[in-house]
Parts: C-alpha cells; sequence; structure tokens
C-alpha cells in the first residue's frame, strides 16, 4: 500500500489555516482535524468527542486509497490512529465503504479492529496546491468485531473530518 502514496505529507494542526494556492475567497477552507470515536476492551478505554484531536497527518493519496491518521492530544493509552479506506479516490462519496482502522497503542502495541466499514458524506476539492488537489473529506464509520489479540474495539460509531492530497501521478 505505500507504493499507493506519495513520500509527501501533509501535517495540520486543529483549527489552524494556512494560505492555499488557488483558493478563490468563496472557497472553504479546511480547517478541521478531527476523530470523535470510543475504544475499548482489552483494558483500554479511549474516548475522544472529536474536539480533543491534536493534529493529522495524512499522505497525499495517488490512487485509489484513502490514508487518514489522526493524532490524539491525550495520549494516554493512543498515540495515533489511522483510517484507510483502499478503494476511495477522489470524489468519491457511498455508504459501507470497506475500512481499516488502525490503533497505536502509547505501550507499543497495534489493534486493528476488523469488518470495518465507513460512509464518506462529503469529499469535496477545496484547492490546488502544486503535489496535487487537496480535498476536505468528512464521514463516519463502525467496525463490527474487535481485534483478536489485544481486544480492542470500536463501540459505536466514530465520526471524521480532515483534508488531504489527491496527489498528482
Amino acid at each position: 500500500m505505500l507504493g499507493a502514496f506519495a513520500l509527501a505529507i501533509g501535517i495540520g494542526a486543529c483549527g489552524a489555516s494556512g494560505a492555499e494556492e488557488d483558493a478563490a475567497p468563496s472557497e472553504p477552507t479546511v480547517t478541521t482535524c478531527s476523530l470523535a470515536i470510543r475504544l475499548a476492551g482489552g483494558g483500554v478505554v479511549f474516548d475522544s468527542n472529536g474536539s480533543d484531536t491534536k493534529a493529522c497527518a495524512n499522505p497525499a493519496d495517488t490512487g485509489p486509497g484513502m490514508d487518514l491518521t489522526f493524532f490524539p492530544s491525550s495520549r494516554s493509552v493512543v498515540s495515533s490512529i489511522e483510517i484507510t479506506a483502499p478503494g476511495v479516490d477522489a470524489g468519491t462519496l457511498g455508504t459501507a465503504l470497506p475500512a481499516v482502522v488502525t490503533v497505536q497503542h502509547a505501550d507499543g502495541r497495534t489493534s486493528r479492529p476488523t469488518m470495518c466499514q465507513v460512509t464518506l458524506l462529503e469529499n469535496t476539492r477545496v484547492t490546488r496546491e502544486a503535489r496535487g488537489d487537496r480535498y476536505r473529506v468528512r464521514g463516519t464509520g463502525a467496525c463490527a468485531s474487535r481485534d483478536r489479540l489485544t481486544g480492542v474495539g470500536v463501540d459505536g460509531t466514530f465520526a471524521f473530518a480532515t483534508s488531504t492530497v489527491w496527489a498528482k501521478p
């Protein structure tokens, strides 16, 4: 999957806004980096309402496949959460899209709840950059089963919003 991403990585701090190339005044700026999720099981309890996401780091996607990484500001038990949707491309919207959720724990363990899906509610171009087009991506998701080894799972649904760059091949 690494071959599907350019080496350039965009990092955005929550609430931060920067100059955006070619953005018309009427276009929205991407200022949101949030993940609302509840993880439980295997001795782990992590509850984020979305307002406590510190940053996002999203590689520039060069083909089908979306990779979003969220860093919680409270790093007590979780250091990052990655949402990958292999079949998603620039502008894709849809429900029940297959996804992978990967949780990096502060103690070095990794959990991958299984049978995850996302619904993309927004995947809209907001600006053109040197490396590609920046899109605002927003959606919800759920995972039906817990990680078999760690017992960690997603309780209920999760919601996310961030931006990503669909890079020029």
